[in-house]
This record gives structure tokens, sequence and C-alpha cells, in this order.
């Protein structure tokens, strides 16, 4: 993957954050960043899924993936979504219950290899993976 930056758009970063305290070098790390946001997919049933948008999951949704349903899983229980900053998130939409590795959320920043559970069954289970 080859990513393009104009000298304009790499001096104005580095100056601004200069101007601000932080350094030349963070402000373009900060914009080869913002550029090169790595991919993510979902591990559902030993299978990946890509992400490339937000992706609700609901009970229709997970019919279609998984050819399971899940009675306790609202019709759009949650969402899964890249947030202005570049991380992506989960929030809880529907449902009433939502586990981030473990725990119980209702919106999280996702890390690699976070587990997600929906339903107060906690039947719907994956995993949230970004690759490099």
């Amino acid at each position: 993957m080859t990513t393009s930056f104009s000298l304009c758009d790499v001096a104005t970063t580095c100056a601004d954050a200069a101007l601000v305290g932080i350094g030349g070098l963070a402000g373009l790390l900060s914009l080869l960043s913002r550029r090169r946001a790595p991919s993510a997919y979902l591990v559902i049933g030993g299978k990946r899924f890509p992400l490339s948008e937000p992706i609700r999951l609901g009970r229709a949704s997970w019919y279609r993936i998984t050819g399971k349903s899940v009675a306790d899983l609202a019709e759009n229980h949650a969402e899964i979504f890249r947030a202005a900053n570049g991380m992506w998130e989960v929030r809880l939409l529907e449902g009433e219950h939502m586990f981030v590795d473990g725990r119980r959320s209702r919106h999280n920043r996702l890390r690699s290899g976070a587990t997600i559970s929906l339903g107060k069954s906690q039947q719907v289970v994956f995993q949230f993976m970004l690759q490099n």
C-alpha cells in the first residue's frame, strides 16, 4: 500500500505541532498515523470478517453470519465504528447487555484482541482484531 503526502501537509503538521510544543517529529508521526489506519476485522467462529465501515450487529445480522438465532439479542444490538480520531469503538444501541473483555460496557474503545459478548446469555461472542 502506497500513501503519498504533499510537502505542504507535512510542513503544516510539523509547524502546528512545534507551535504547541509537541515537536516536529511528533507532528509528522501524527500525520502518518492518520493517513495509514490499520485494517480491522471481526473473528466469528474462526472466520474473519473485514471491517471497512461501521457495522451493526443484531438478531438478523447474527443469524445471517452464523445461522444461529439468539432470543435475547435486539434487532440492532450494538455497533462497531471508527471514531473521528481513527480508533475503533463499540457502542450498545438497543440491547441491554454488552461485555468487552468480560466487563459490562455501554461504549468502549477497542484494542486488538478484544473479546465482545452481546446479550444477557452472552451467546454472541466475537473478537476484534487489527491488522497492521
